[in-house]
């Protein structure tokens, strides 16, 4: 996976690009029914955040590369049912992953050019996961678990959405949006002060 730091209207952004072709199927699916651990991806993700000159604000995770080299797909093995339940799985183990970020400063993590059969397993994915919050919301007695659940909601909300479109088309998106990514931090630092972690501030 590669790293490219930019600056795009006036933000850093850490765009992440894959090297090889990633194919991820049933042994991958079985890992994740047994133990929703995150994966290599996950870690060099938050280490290269950890470790980037200037804190980042936002994050572009790619599907694909421009020379073709590099790709991160379902293997087309499995069945519409597998990839909504890979996708729902690959979403828990990720949400650890996300709410570090958070912690970090991160406000915003796009996904670009990847394919319809992912798309539609991840989205599907996403909205198991916010029902499971939701659940999980209506059994929690203390504010405390309420506020954390709250927090993973805004992540979920806000951090998960995947389009077909390509890098070079989302620019104008980015661009539209960035200026106004500052605008979320008081929320989320609200949220973070509430669920017992620091603020991030400016």
């Amino acid at each position: 996976m590669r790293t490219t730091e930019t600056r795009i209207a006036g933000r850093t952004v850490l765009t992440f690009t894959p090297q090889e072709h990633i194919v991820v199927g049933r042994q991958r699916l079985e890992m994740l029914r047994a133990e929703p651990e995150g994966s290599a991806i996950d870690s060099s993700i938050f280490n290269a955040v950890k470790a980037a000159r200037r804190p980042p604000v936002a994050l572009i995770l790619r599907g694909g590369s421009d020379d073709g080299n590099g790709s991160w797909r379902f293997d087309q093995k499995l069945t519409d049912t597998e990839c909504a339940e890979l996708g729902y799985l690959l979403l828990r183990s990720q949400l650890a992953l996300y709410r570090e970020l958070v912690k970090m400063g991160i406000l915003m993590f796009a996904k670009v050019d990847w394919g319809p059969d992912e798309v539609a397993g991840l989205d599907e994915g996403r909205h198991r996961v916010l029902a499971d919050l939701a659940a999980d919301v209506a059994k929690t007695a203390t504010d405390d678990a309420k506020a954390r659940l709250a927090l993973d909601e805004w992540i979920i909300r806000h951090f998960t959405y995947w389009l077909l479109t390509s890098f070079d088309e989302s620019q104008h998106i980015f661009e539209r949006t960035l200026p106004r990514v500052g605008s979320l931090r008081v929320r989320v630092d609200r949220l973070l002060v509430a669920a017992g972690f620091s603020a991030v501030g400016e």
